[in-house]
């Protein structure tokens, strides 16, 4: 019975592994650093200070991903013909794991936020198992803090130490914490005449403005400043603003402004619709709100 079921071992680990490291991501794009979650706050002495909850999802996916990878290389050896060479397997599990527990959890998370907030609070309770890694991890983190004041004290410009400690910061900060809410938004509504939107834009004096179809959970998409004053150069008052609207991005509350950061690098844009569990406009965070808390 026992020589039946081993073979079988590192498929079934594979599985487990794999669904665990999915959960785990949702956890981690949409259940860490948000309004209301654990954020491994201050107690009362430094050393007992835990991983933010955002470090530990990263953590331990990371960790999961890597065992999965581990049974599938098994798996994949045990399934292959045997004149499959090394590179064509590797290339196997790096794809499965890569896809099933990276990937997809993080296109989930962006067209089923309501699904992939209510399965990261779930992932949450299973990071207890992980519990000794943490114990690990924070304490290289306090070491790895000492080491930095030396590093400071020994000559680091006092003008960069803020800019640096930022930078490490928007791992561990949602973008809910610093978007503007939903009640400070500046928008417009599509029903809106031209000369309406060019005095929005004058009064507000923002380069950017969102427009709505009725409410403002009905997003159609962003209007430039520069796009209506370059349209009425052209054509004078009687301008189509309509025409000038471009398509919006929208993220989730509980993602992390270091991976928003990446996301507005890759799509060129400096704004994005932040959008609650019901998939209504929570906010708007822009590319500006992010450099801001770097410095």
């Amino acid at each position: 019975m026992n020589g039946l079921m081993l073979p079988w071992l590192p498929p079934i680990a594979t599985v487990v592994g794999l669904v665990w490291a999915a959960w785990l991501a949702l956890g981690a794009e949409t259940g860490g650093d948000v309004p209301g979650a654990d954020h491994g706050g201050q107690q009362e002495g430094e050393d007992e200070q835990p991983l933010p909850l955002a470090r530990r999802f990263h953590l331990a996916h990371l960790t999961v991903l890597f065992l999965a990878g581990v049974a599938g290389s098994a798996t994949v050896a045990w399934w292959t013909a045997a004149g499959v060479g090394l590179a064509v397997r590797l290339g196997l599990v790096v794809a499965l794991v890569w896809i099933v527990g990276d990937l997809l959890p993080r296109v989930v998370a962006e067209v089923a936020p309501a699904f992939a907030r209510s399965a990261g609070r779930g992932a949450e309770r299973s990071l207890f198992l992980m519990a000794p890694l943490f114990s690990v991890a924070a304490w290289a983190d306090r070491r790895g803090r000492d080491q930095s004041v030396v590093t400071e004290q020994a000559g680091a410009p006092e003008n960069d130490v803020p800019a640096i400690r930022g930078l490490f910061a928007l791992a561990e900060t949602s973008v809910a914490e610093i978007m503007t809410p939903r009640i400070d938004i500046v928008a417009v509504d599509i029903a809106a005449t031209g000369e309406e939107v060019v005095d929005t834009l004058r009064n507000s004096e923002y380069a950017r403005l969102l427009a709505y179809d009725g409410t403002p959970d009905e997003v159609v998409g962003i209007l430039y400043a520069k796009d209506v004053l370059r349209a009425r150069s052209h054509a004078g008052a009687s301008i189509d603003w309509h025409e000038l609207i471009r398509p919006a991005a929208f993220v989730p509350e509980g993602k992390r402004l270091d991976r928003q950061l990446q996301e507005f690098q890759r799509s060129h844009l400096h704004m994005a619709v932040v959008v609650d569990e019901h998939g209504g406009t929570a906010g708007i965070i822009t590319l500006e709100d992010i450099l801001e808390e770097i410095v």
